[in-house]
């Protein structure tokens, strides 16, 4: 019986030999995987300043299936519908198959998205899966769709060098003053990443003090404290936590710009009016627009004739770029589809013969509003 045993195992594996040298490539057989799965149905949310703190969507989706047993991270992401995700934003993390936004945090990321305030739009919404660390075997679900009316707000840009604002003005954007945790992202106007130029549109009242920070982190954990020296406000920034700060010496909206490089600041009070063959003054000199600081906006009622007019503020240009050509018109508002408060590109408006009550506002970017013409 011994001998029989030991010749059957000789002959299963002449036989396994014999397939191997017939099928030259060995397959292995493993489970399918699968990506998470959205179930939550294409919606339409209309969000409202005023219940920010609100929950306006919850999304949920299927595990995805690694065929192991492991923790799985669960990112979600957003973007304008038609990108193609080309951009996405990210939007949350979590470890459990649903995730939910408040009103203020569904704003933010519509924004951010591109989706324009008081219009509905369409947020595409997917959700990444990864295991491990450094996001091993990510996998992507399929897209929902919904459809999202957000309301004006700031929103920080996403991407690029930074660096932030600090100070009393943060009370008039939300946040609670000289909290560096909440502090507010400036404009990166610089050439290239390495330049590390910024700008901010920013109203202040007299005496408001601010800073530059690296980071929205804690006092004590900051890289970069940028203040005035001894209190001078000269222009002259030094990095420490001695550093003193800039301040305001009258109410206004300012124009703010920090070279962190030579560590240099300009700032400028920003006086806008109107300017054109259709305005009072024709091209030969602006018509004032009065500052209302609680709203944050210009605004003038005048009568125009058949011509065209611009937004501009001379002053600030001529503080800012004393030397430059053309520094009458450095900070203009024109025509453009996305008009911000020094687009030297953009052209005129054409008006026409009436009363009109005119309104211009911008944001801490720089992004400009108008209404009334």
């Amino acid at each position: 019986m011994k001998n029989i045993f030991k010749i059957s195992l000789i002959a299963i594996f002449t036989a396994i030999l014999w397939s191997c040298e017939e099928n030259d490539e060995i397959q292995f057989v493993t489970n399918e995987v699968a990506g998470p799965e959205l179930i939550t149905p294409n919606s339409s949310v209309v969000l409202q300043e005023d219940f920010e703190d609100n929950l306006a969507l919850t999304i949920a989706w299927d595990d995805a299936d690694y065929d192991i047993q492991t923790p799985i991270t669960y990112n979600i992401e957003v973007d304008a519908s038609g990108n193609s995700f080309a951009n996405p934003i990210p939007a949350g993390s979590t470890k459990e198959r649903v995730y939910s936004w408040t009103v203020k945090q569904l704003n933010d990321a519509a924004l951010a998205a591109g989706l324009k305030a008081d219009e509905e739009g369409a947020l595409d919404i997917r959700v990444k899966s990864s295991i491990g660390t450094n996001n091993g075997k990510e996998m992507i679900s399929n897209v929902s769709i919904v459809a999202v009316t957000p309301y004006e707000a700031f929103v920080a840009p996403v991407g690029g060098p930074e660096f932030f604002m600090v100070g009393n003005f943060q009370k008039y954007y939300e946040a609670a003053e000289w909290t560096p945790t909440e502090a507010i992202r400036m404009k990166h106007i610089g050439s290239n990443d390495e330049e590390l130029i910024f700008e901010a549109f920013v109203k202040l009242e007299e005496g408001n003090g601010f800073k530059f920070i690296n980071e929205p982190i804690d006092w004590g954990d900051l890289e970069s404290n940028l203040g005035t020296i001894g209190g001078a406000q000269d222009g002259n920034l030094e990095n420490s936590g001695g550093s003193s700060d800039i301040k305001a010496p009258e109410t206004g909206l300012y124009y703010v710009k920090l070279d962190v490089a030579n560590l240099k600041y300009e700032i400028a009070k920003m006086d806008w009016g109107i300017i054109g063959d259709g305005t009072p003054g024709g091209w030969d000199g602006e018509t004032a627009m009065t500052y209302d600081f609680e709203n944050n906006k210009f605004t003038l009622s005048t009568g125009l004739t058949d011509g065209q007019l611009k937004f501009r503020a001379k002053n600030a240009g001529n503080i800012i770029f004393p030397d430059d050509d053309n520094t009458d018109w450095k900070f203009n508002v024109g025509s453009g589809e996305d008009p911000t408060g020094n687009d030297q590109s953009d052209g005129n408006f054409d008006v026409s013969s009436g009363g009109f009550d005119l309104e211009l506002s911008f944001d801490f970017l720089g992004n400009a509003t108008i209404s009334g013409l």
